[in-house]
């Protein structure tokens, strides 16, 4: 419950000045809290239980208020088509599911409700190039930080990420809680520099 507000706060950044803010919230709840946050305090108890189901509430609220304050929200795009094919789909999987297999919602949507991050791809859209290379030097400072405590704990043993599962090889610890944007943000890197727009 204690993240509602920052879902809140995310929603209402993207309406203003400051909608790289927005972007940086969602990508806090996807990975997780970056990691930083232990997995448990993101258990509502309720139908809330991980991160990324409040970057999907935040998501799908953003998108609710910009069909009606953006009227070409989603009219403008190509991709528009891909989208309605692939949530028709989805849908269509969800009632089959439901009614044929006799599976429980509550299990249908337990294990299907990731497939909606796809329409954050009309959300990121709206982003200007300066609030994108700003929210990227953000995650990249973010994921700097998370890979300094991957490499600690790998020499003391002592888990410094969520979701730290280690082995033993020789004196130092396998974990297998690389941060979640390491590999995006490093790929990313060797062709722009974040902070300079390039190399």
């Amino acid at each position: 419950m204690i993240f509602f507000p920052l879902v809140i706060l995310g929603v209402a950044l993207y309406f203003t000045k400051w909608r790289a803010w927005s972007g940086i919230i969602f990508f806090f709840f996807w990975s997780g809290g970056f990691q930083f946050v232990s997995d448990v305090l993101f258990d509502t108890g309720v139908a809330v239980s991980k991160g990324a189901d409040f970057a999907l509430i935040q998501i799908l609220a953003v998108s609710l208020i910009s069909a009606f304050r953006y009227p070409d929200f989603f009219a403008k795009s190509k991709f528009l088509p891909y989208v309605l094919i692939f949530l028709s789909f989805i849908t269509i999987s969800l009632f089959y599911s439901n009614l044929y297999l006799s599976v429980p919602w509550e299990e249908i949507i337990r294990t299907s409700r990731y497939y909606f991050f796809i329409i954050a791809y009309f959300v990121f859209r709206r982003f200007s190039k300066d609030e994108i290379f700003f929210m990227l030097k953000v995650l990249f400072v973010v994921t700097l930080v998370g890979c300094t405590l991957y490499v600690i704990q790998s020499v003391t043993g002592f888990p410094l990420l969520a979701g730290a599962h280690s082995r033993r090889f020789g004196v130092l610890n396998r974990y297998f809680n690389l941060p979640i944007l390491y590999y995006v943000l490093v790929g990313y890197t060797f062709f722009l520099n974040p902070f300079k727009g390039g190399w």
